[in-house]
């Protein structure tokens, strides 16, 4: 369970991350770039 518990949470926080990363940089350089 330990490790299980721990590859989900590595997961989570690796793709709320990403997400948080990819959306800032798609939506600052699309406005930007648009703009």
């Amino acid at each position: 369970m330990s490790k299980r518990a721990k590859i989900i949470a590595v997961v989570a926080v690796v793709a709320l991350t990403y997400t948080l990363i990819a959306s800032r940089s798609n939506s600052g350089d699309t406005e930007q770039d648009s703009t």
